[in-house]
């Protein structure tokens, strides 16, 4: 992790030198850049911000491997309004000669990446086809896309070895099967640890593909338990909502509530659209009072769902005193 220390001045030499107005994203990610080179990085995992043809990280020449996983329908006013459109934009970060990798995506979504690799003249490789001989090992509580992500990071890894990179067979399952602990990653399936409480569930899951298979996973779980379903959720503005919305499950308990930041759609806003979907709940300014009232009106048996936005579960994250989660906020 970068020290603190860095950031700071990383800030306040672009404040000192007036570079204009970046992006929040692109000031953090030359900040990034800058800190890797200063740490003198051996290798660098890049993931695009949004899309990738006009993404800041493709100012990057050249890659050991470019992978694109699953394609979905998001930021559609940017990228497009279909999924090949979408596609095309992914199929940006291809690099003349430079292998790729493929996760589990749609047909119109891959014919696209396929058209983009023959132009590039990259080797393609496809993840599904080689996760046969991936390790098998059962996880209770993981994330709904951990199975295929850990099929694409698999391939990912098999097309290192061949460019001679080395990596032991021990480290690679090490990686693939306690991702989650190494990278310190938040907000992707994570249970909050309050035994006492109903289940607390934190999921950022902000597209109808990613959606829809948290609330599937959900559905399970208060199945097993007997449980009613509370939801806590925000969105971004530049959602398209109905869909979203509408791959909620209509016999869940909703708290709408804000992110504290500027791209959050208004909780009033999100309260009244997801009203006209037969979606109703309470309206909450903030994320903390949403979840204070979910706990407050849960029975022990039931879940709790954070999410709709990984701002939303990063504000809970930050806020939340987890010794004592119904005074949280209070």
């Amino acid at each position: 992790m970068i020290p603190e220390a860095d950031v700071v001045a990383f800030v306040r030499r672009w404040q000192k030198e007036d570079w204009g107005a970046p992006s929040f994203f692109e000031l953090t990610f030359g900040m990034a850049l800058n800190h890797f080179v200063r740490s003198a990085c051996d290798i660098v995992v890049l993931e695009t911000g949004m899309g990738g043809r006009l993404d800041s990280t493709n100012v990057i020449p050249t890659a050991e491997v470019c992978a694109i996983t699953n394609i979905g329908l998001d930021h559609l006013q940017f990228l497009g309004p279909d999924i090949r459109s979408i596609a095309k934009e992914k199929a940006g970060i291809l690099k003349d000669g430079v292998p790729v990798v493929l996760g589990s995506m749609r047909p119109e979504a891959q014919s696209e990446i396929l058209a983009a690799a023959l132009r590039t003249s990259s080797e393609m490789h496809f993840a599904l086809e080689g996760a046969k001989d991936m390790p098998f090992r059962t996880v209770e509580e993981e994330s709904p896309v951990d199975a295929v992500n850990r099929s694409t990071a698999f391939a990912l890894l098999k097309v290192l070895l061949l460019a001679g990179w080395t990596c032991p067979r021990t480290a690679m399952e090490e990686g693939l099967w306690n991702h989650t602990a190494h990278a310190g990653q938040q907000g992707r399936w994570q249970v909050l640890p309050n035994p006492e409480h109903p289940r607390v569930v934190l999921d950022g899951a902000h597209n109808v593909d990613g959606v829809k298979l948290v609330v599937d996973k959900l559905k399970l779980l208060c199945q097993k338990r007997s449980g009613q379903l509370h939801v806590v959720w925000g969105a971004v503005e530049d959602k398209e909502l109905g869909s979203l919305l509408s791959s909620l499950p209509s016999d869940a308990r909703f708290h709408w509530c804000q992110a504290d930041i500027p791209r959050a759609l208004p909780a009033r806003t999100l309260q009244a659209t997801a009203a006209e979907l037969g979606l109703p709940g309470g309206c909450f300014d903030h994320v903390i009072p949403a979840y204070r009232h979910a706990l407050n009106t849960a029975q022990p048996e039931d879940i709790i769902w954070v999410g709709g936005s990984l701002f939303v579960v990063g504000n809970l994250l930050r806020d939340l005193d987890q010794k004592s989660p119904r005074n949280a906020g209070a």
